[in-house]
C-alpha cells in the first residue's frame, strides 16, 4: 500500500546579494608608462539562483522483502548559470587607444551574460513555478506509452505472411511503376541530348525527361519505394529469418507460455543540437569599450537535447498451441496451427485492418489501429501485463558562447544553462495517442506531400 506522495526540495541560493567586483580597468600613462587604476567592473548577478532541484516520490512497504508496488516518479534538476563565478580570467590590453589617446588594459574575468539570452526566461526564474511536479519543463511521458507498449509486448507472428498476400495485388502495380523507370532511363541514353557544341538543347531534354511531369513522376517512385519495396523487401527477410530461427521460436514460445517474463526495452534514444539565438557585441559583463576588439565580438547560443525514453514491464501470452501438453505432438494439423501463428497467417481483425487500403493512413491521426492491436493481443493471444512503466529522461543543455577577437588572440567564453528531468509512469493502457501537424515527422509531411502531388 502506497503512502502520501513525498515531495522533496532543495534550492542552492546565491552567495552574494547585488553587484560583485570581478575585475579592474586601467589606462597607461603617458609619461611614466605605467597603468593607472580608472574604476573597478562589477557584475550584477542578476540569477535568481544558483540550482534547484525537486523529487516526487511515494513511500511503499515491502512485501517479504520486496517492494511489489510503484507509483509515478520525477526529479528535475536545473543549473540557471554555470559557472556562477568569472570565467576567462587574465590581463587584456586594448587593440586601439580610448579617447584620450592611450591604451586600456583589464585585468580580471567575465561574467554569465544577463536574461533573456537563453531565451525564455520566465521558464526557470519563478521557483514556484518551477518546482512544482505540474511544471511544464517536465515532458509528457504519457505521450509515449502506445509506442512503448507495442515494442515491449509479447509478439508471437515473426512474419507477415497474411498481410504481404492480400496487399499482393500491388506487386504488378509496383513491378510497372519500378520498370517504367529504368525504360525511361535507357531510353534517354539513346537520345542526343546536347547540341555538337556540348550546349545541353532544351526541347531535346524537355522531349527525353518529361520536366512538366517530373514532379509527379518523382512522387510516384518515392511512395513505390517506401510502400512498395521496402515493405515488401522487409517481408521476405522476416520470412527468411523466421524459417531460419522457427524451431527456436517454438521452444522458447512453449516454454514462456503462460508465464510472466520481464521485458525492458529502449524506446527512444535521441539527440539533437541546434543553435537558437545569437547577435553581435559582448553580452557579458564587464561590457568594455569598443577599442578592445581587433573586430566585433559575436555571441551565439546552442541548444542540445538528449531523450531517453525505456520501458520495463511483467508481460505474459496464452495460446493453447503451445501448451506443454502438446510438446512431443507432431500431427499435421498442430504443426499447421503453429505454423499460421508463427508466420503471422492466421485470419484476425488485426491482419484485416491492416490490409485495408489507407488504414496506415488512418493510424497517424487516430488511435484506431492500436485499439484493433490491442484487441487481437488480448483476445486471441492472452496477452496482459501485470506492471508496465515508461521512463522518460530529457537533459537540455543550453551553452552560450562569446567570441572575443582581441588583440594577439582571441578569447571564448561558455555559460551553460541545464535542465535535467527523469519521469516514470505507471501505464494503467497502451492509448494516449496523438498526432498534431507538429508531431509528424518530415519522412510523414514528405509521403503526405507526395500523395497530393500523385493524385492530382
Amino acid at each position: 500500500m502506497s503512502s502520501a506522495p513525498r515531495l522533496r526540495k532543495r534550492i542552492i541560493p546565491r552567495q552574494r546579494n547585488g553587484s560583485v567586483k570581478i575585475g579592474t580597468l586601467y589606462r597607461r600613462n603617458a609619461v611614466t608608462g605605467n597603468w593607472d587604476r580608472i574604476n573597478d567592473q562589477f557584475s550584477p548577478f542578476n540569477a535568481p539562483y544558483v540550482s534547484a532541484k525537486l523529487t516526487l516520490d511515494y513511500l511503499h512497504q515491502k512485501t517479504r522483502g520486496k517492494y511489489m508496488d510503484g507509483d509515478p516518479f520525477k526529479t528535475m534538476d536545473v543549473q540557471y548559470h554555470g559557472p556562477d563565478s568569472p570565467v576567462g580570467n587574465g590581463s587584456y590590453i586594448s587593440a586601439t587607444p580610448d579617447f584620450s589617446g592611450q591604451l586600456q588594459k583589464y585585468v580580471g574575468g567575465f561574467h554569465h551574460p544577463g536574461t533573456g539570452i537563453y531565451g525564455n526566461d520566465s521558464e526557470v526564474n519563478n521557483l514556484n513555478l518551477v518546482l512544482t511536479p505540474y511544471s511544464s519543463l517536465f515532458p509528457n511521458a504519457g505521450t509515449y506509452a502506445t509506442q512503448a507498449w507495442n515494442i515491449s509486448k509479447p509478439r508471437l507472428e515473426r512474419a507477415d505472411v497474411l498481410v504481404a498476400a492480400l496487399e499482393g495485388r500491388d506487386t504488378p502495380r509496383m513491378l510497372k511503376t519500378t520498370a517504367s523507370i529504368f525504360s525511361k532511363g535507357y531510353k534517354s541514353l539513346l537520345k542526343d541530348t546536347f547540341t555538337s557544341g556540348g550546349v545541353l538543347n532544351e526541347r531535346s531534354f524537355r522531349r527525353v525527361s518529361g520536366l512538366k511531369k517530373m514532379p509527379r513522376t518523382v512522387s510516384e517512385h518515392f511512395l513505390n519505394h517506401f510502400f512498395g519495396w521496402a515493405p515488401f523487401v522487409n517481408d521476405l527477410s522476416k520470412m527468411i529469418n523466421t524459417y531460419d530461427n522457427s524451431l527456436r521460436l517454438i521452444r522458447q514460445f512453449m516454454d514462456q507460455n503462460g508465464k510472466y517474463t520481464h521485458v525492458r526495452r529502449s524506446v527512444v534514444d535521441s539527440q539533437t543540437i541546434q543553435k537558437i539565438n545569437s547577435g553581435s557585441g559582448n553580452a557579458c559583463s564587464p561590457s568594455l569599450g569598443s577599442n578592445f576588439w581587433v573586430s566585433n565580438p559575436v555571441w551565439e547560443v546552442e541548444e542540445a537535447v538528449h531523450t531517453v525514453v525505456t520501458s520495463s514491464g511483467q508481460f505474459r501470452f496464452y495460446r493453447p498451441e503451445f501448451a506443454k501438453e502438446f510438446l512431443e505432438d507432431d500431427s499435421i494439423m498442430h504443426q499447421m496451427r503453429v505454423g499460421l501463428i508463427l508466420y503471422g497467417a492466421e485470419i484476425s481483425p488485426s491482419h484485416l485492418y491492416h490490409a485495408t487500403p489507407w488504414t496506415w493512413l488512418v493510424d497517424w491521426f487516430t488511435p484506431l489501429g492500436n485499439y484493433v492491436d490491442q484487441l487481437n493481443d488480448t483476445v486471441i493471444d492472452g496477452v496482459a501485463a501485470r506492471y508496465f512503466y515508461v521512463m522518460h529522461h530529457k537533459e537540455r543543455v543550453l551553452t552560450f558562447r562569446q567570441y572575443l577577437p582581441m588583440q594577439g588572440s582571441s578569447l571564448t567564453l561558455e555559460f551553460v544553462r541545464k535542465i535535467d528531468t527523469k519521469e516514470r509512469l505507471p501505464v494503467t493502457s497502451p492509448y494516449g495517442f496523438d498526432s498534431p501537424w507538429s508531431n509528424l515527422s518530415a519522412k510523414r509531411l514528405a509521403i503526405l506531400a507526395a500523395l497530393g502531388i500523385t493524385r492530382r
